[in-house]
Order: C-alpha cells, then sequence, then structure tokens
C-alpha cells in the first residue's frame, strides 16, 4: 500500500503574539504545500527519506516504550527529524500506534517549495507545521482511520501537540490550523487547556496583496522564547500592548467578515505600527531595518504594509483595494532588491490519497 499526503504552509495576516495571550488572529493557508508518501516495508526498521533535510536515510524502531530507536543516526539527524517522532507519539497518546502490530513504512518527506530556490533558506512559510499535519494524516489514513473516526477536534489538539513540543511548547499552533483546514481562517485560543475556536472566512474580492520576501528567514522559536520573558519581567506593559493588539486584530476581522476592505487594512496598517511598538518596547527587532525598508517603499507606492509572523526577517504583506498600487509596490520592491511573491490561497488544508 502507498499513501501520500500534503498540507499547505501560511501566512499570518493579523494577531501575531496577541494570539498568545487570547486575542484573535487572522491567518491565511498558501500554495506551497508538504507533501508525504508513506509504503509499506519488508525491512524491520523504518525508513525515512527527506531529500533537504537529511542527506541520508535514516532508521529507526520503535521500542516497547514507544521511543524511538533511530539506529545510532547522529543527534542532528534526530533532530531534524522530529516531526516524525513527535507524530508517532501523538499517535501512541491517541491509541491508534500500537508498538506490537505497527505496519513498517518507508516514508518520504518532501518540503522544497518551503525554501528560497537554490538555496537551503526557509521562506517562513510555516514548513515544520505543514510537516507535522501532512505526515499525520498518512499515518493516521496507513492504519485505515480517518479524523471523523477520531473526531476532528480531537485530531486537532493531537496535531498541535505534537507541534508544540517541537517548538518547546511555544507558539499558538496557528499554522497547524491553517495546514489542516486551509482557506483563510481565524483563530482564538480561550485558554490554554481548551481547544482554539476556528472560523473559516474569505477575503474580499477588491482586496489586493503581495507578499514581500525579506531576504533573510527568522526563528519564530527564539523571537517567542525571548517574547516569553520579557513578558513576564513587564507584566503590565505587555498586558496593555497586547490588549491593544488585540482590539485592532478584532477590528480586521470584523471588517473582513463585513467584505470591507478599507477598514481591513487600516487594521493591518495599525497592527504594522503595534509590532513596531512592541519590538521597541521588548527589546525584540520584530520591526528589523529589512521591514522598514519595505515600509518605506509600500507606503510611498500608497499601500499599507505590515510584518506577518514573529517578526525580524521572512515576509511582510502589502495591501490595497487597487491593483496597481499592488502593481507599482511589486516593480518598486524588486528593483530594490527583494523578492515579491504573489502566493494564493490554498482551499483544501490537508489531503490524502491511497495508491
Amino acid at each position: 500500500m502507498i499513501v501520500a499526503a500534503s498540507a499547505p504552509g501560511k501566512i499570518v495576516l493579523l494577531g501575531e503574539y496577541a494570539v498568545l495571550e487570547g486575542g484573535p488572529a487572522l491567518a491565511m493557508a498558501v500554495d506551497r504545500r508538504a507533501e508525504v508518501r508513506l509504503q509499506t516495508d519488508t525491512d524491520e526498521l523504518f525508513t525515512i527519506n527527506a531529500p533537504g533535510i537529511i542527506d541520508r536515510p535514516a532508521h529507526f524502531r520503535i521500542l516497547g516504550d514507544g521511543t524511538l530507536d533511530w539506529s545510532e543516526m547522529s543527534a542532528g539527524f534526530i533532530d531534524r527529524l522530529r516531526p516524525v517522532a513527535q507524530v508517532l507519539r501523538s499517535l501512541a497518546r491517541l491509541k491508534v500506534l500500537d508498538r506490537r502490530t505497527w505496519p513498517v513504512f518507508n516514508a518520504t518527506l518532501m518540503t522544497p517549495l518551503f525554501y528560497q530556490p537554490g538555496s537551503q533558506v526557509k521562506l517562513g512559510l510555516g514548513s515544520s507545521a505543514a510537516l507535522v499535519v501532512a505526515l499525520g494524516s498518512a499515518l493516521l489514513t496507513f492504519v485505515g482511520l480517518s479524523p471523523d473516526a477520531l473526531g476532528r477536534s480531537r485530531w486537532l489538539r493531537s496535531l498541535l501537540a505534537a507541534h508544540r513540543r517541537m517548538q518547546g511548547n511555544e507558539g499558538s499552533g496557528i499554522d497547524v490550523a491553517a495546514s489542516l483546514y486551509g482557506g483563510v481562517l481565524s483563530y482564538r485560543i480561550p485558554t490554554l487547556r481548551r481547544t482554539p475556536e476556528i472560523n473559516a472566512l474569505q477575503l474580499p474580492e477588491s482586496l489586493h496583496y503581495v507578499f514581500l520576501w525579506t531576504g533573510h528567514s527568522a526563528s519564530t522559536r527564539d523571537f517567542l522564547r525571548d517574547f516569553k520573558t520579557w513578558r513576564r519581567k513587564h507584566a503590565d506593559d505587555a498586558r496593555q500592548l497586547l490588549n491593544d493588539m488585540s482590539e485592532i486584530s478584532r477590528s480586521g476581522i470584523a471588517a473582513l467578515h463585513a467584505h470591507n476592505t478599507a477598514e481591513l487594512c487600516t487594521a493591518a496598517s495599525a497592527y504594522g505600527d503595534a509590532l513596531n511598538r512592541l519590538g521597541a518596547s521588548s527589546g525584540l527587532d520584530i520591526y528589523s531595518s529589512k521591514h522598514q525598508q519595505l515600509a518605506k517603499i509600500v507606503h510611498s507606492a500608497g499601500a499599507v504594509y505590515k510584518p506577518c509572523g514573529a517578526g525580524g526577517g521572512d515576509f511582510g504583506v502589502a495591501l490595497s483595494d487597487n491593483p496597481e498600487i499592488i502593481d507599482r509596490v511589486r516593480a518598486a520592491t524588486t528593483v530594490a532588491g527583494f523578492v515579491p511573491l504573489q502566493l494564493q490561497v490554498d482551499l483544501h488544508g490537508a489531503n490524502t490519497n491511497v495508491e
């Protein structure tokens, strides 16, 4: 049997950092997919091929206590294959993985679309979350189950747990939700112990945008760790800033519900300013020099700009209700040496096929 699965990456449009404090966030699944291919194997060891992640096949066996024995693979290899270990761990907790009868498989993990062409530089589109969702979906199908059989909320929580363990228990999980469900969605965590509230949305037809690559990737995990440290030491300042950011994000999501492009752009601009204030208060380089340079170019062309995600690098977005303005942004940023990408909404989320 062969199972093929894939899941899209994501871009966060509103709600960065505020989502960690229960505020609403807005994310868009994008048409860059992680792909997984599983097939039954007669070998005694499980095999992982992951071009671009590891340079040769890795092998492991599942021990009686559920841990993975990587057959003397190096620590570096094992670290790069954390999605495999964490997804299998989640399946064990769901009682899906029976260590005595689990069929041995040969897996191929592919994420080339999440890298800058011709390099090993990540584009910051949520590759690890997309890989966790694709791998989890493939493994579930591999043993003849489906998210409906487990309960969709339960399946989401399992994938969120796997990804959070990979990220050192940092992050909101919005990237996992976008990869699992696809489309544009609002996301809020009422408390840390409850399933997130997720609602499907649509971008207005009158909204025009282009995503702008700063030229270098940033470690979301490092930003979130340092943010957590600052928030703990400056609780009052953090609470006020995050409350303000939550309100801006809430207004932007309300504008999206109303198909009000002008108000959505206003909210995006205000959120970008709030991220700048957060960076200044916390000492984090959220609104980095590259984002400042992009903002100046975008504003000169007549559009609004905000960084996407934790900041520092990766992507920003230019938004306008005028397609000609976005064309000007694309041309001006290209001349300045940046890379504009017209990423599209991926409506389909995770999918699997059995061959």
